[in-house]
């Protein structure tokens, strides 16, 4: 699978993505995951400047309720960050994912 025009479209498949992570179907919120972890394996390094409007949606998807959308969320997350980097990301991002939180 290749995305040539990730760039082009990158803003709108991130809302996309974020509302798709709480969708009212668990199977749409576990699809998603996984089609979000075969992006990352593409897009690498690029996801980073989308990652603040992602991470708190994404962090409370790996507690869903539907545990394979639960294990996809967290397979996904696994991908796109090693143990290392995975604190740092969720620094990086602290400010979103305590207004998600809060909310």
């Amino acid at each position: 699978m290749n995305f040539p025009s990730w760039h082009c479209s990158s803003r709108w498949f991130i809302e996309t993505v974020d509302v798709a992570f709480q969708d009212l179907d668990s199977r749409v919120r576990e699809a998603t995951h996984k089609a979000f972890e075969q992006l990352i394996g593409q897009v690498g390094r690029s996801l980073a400047r989308h990652l603040r409007s992602l991470m708190g949606s994404w962090l409370v998807a790996q507690c869903d309720s539907y545990a394979p959308a639960a294990s996809a969320a967290v397979s996904a997350f696994n991908a796109a960050f090693s143990p290392a980097k995975q604190r740092e990301a969720i620094a990086f991002c602290r400010v979103e994912v305590m207004a998600v939180s809060c909310s």
